[in-house]
């Protein structure tokens, strides 16, 4: 399972990026940090039980920065 987490991880993100680098993806909708944070947590999951501690570390930023993201792109949709 934890292995599963890790491949669907990783596609998402990947799939994300390039959909984001090709303009099918806004880099700042909701969507696109939506999908960063849940792989990410995939991701931190998998480089836990792996102990990757670089993996961790990695993740750990993508999924904050990712709340940020989230944070501020909700936030900016109420003052609308």
């Amino acid at each position: 399972m934890v292995d599963i987490l890790g491949w669907v991880g990783a596609a998402g993100l990947l799939a994300a990026f390039v959909l984001s680098s090709n303009g099918k993806l806004d880099n700042q909708g909701l969507l696109y940090h939506v999908i960063n944070l849940v792989c990410a947590l995939f991701l931190l999951i998998n480089a836990y039980y792996s102990r990757a501690y670089p993996f961790i570390l990695v993740n750990t930023f993508w999924a904050i920065t990712s709340v940020y993201a989230i944070s501020k792109n909700l936030l900016a949709r109420r003052k609308v």
